[in-house]
């Protein structure tokens, strides 16, 4: 019975999840939370811009659902897409009836991306 029971768990918890695929535009804007007046322009030769770039690509897989908002780190905006680097998390949004709404979640480690997230530092 409880093999049954961790089966439908891991059933449930792929079931849940969704691959994203999400390559950055040439030039993004990262606005800063703590000071909503900075807006940065990063270009593809940017440290951080890459790192962003190569976690997305490595990162298609295991996307959860959401329609949060969570607080914290930075925005960056790439087209119509939107992606939050937080110290915990990297969430997706996209632009319904003129407003952004969160779609997709995925947890990080603290470390990963941290040159991303020291931009609302400088």
């Amino acid at each position: 019975m409880k093999q049954i029971l961790i089966l439908l768990v891991v059933l449930l918890l792929t079931a849940c999840t969704q691959q994203v695929e999400l390559q950055l535009a040439p030039k993004v804007k990262v606005h800063v939370s703590q000071d909503s007046d900075v807006v940065l322009e990063l270009s593809e030769e940017a440290p951080a811009y890459q790192a962003l770039n190569q976690w997305l690509a490595d990162h298609k897989d295991d996307w959860m659902t959401t329609n949060g908002r969570y607080p914290g780190g930075v925005y960056v905006q790439s087209g119509e897409t939107g992606i939050q680097v937080t110290n915990q998390f990297v969430i997706l949004y996209s632009r319904k009836n003129g407003k952004l709404e969160a779609n997709y979640i995925q947890e990080k480690t603290r470390a990963t991306l941290a040159v991303v997230t020291a931009l609302g530092k400088e």
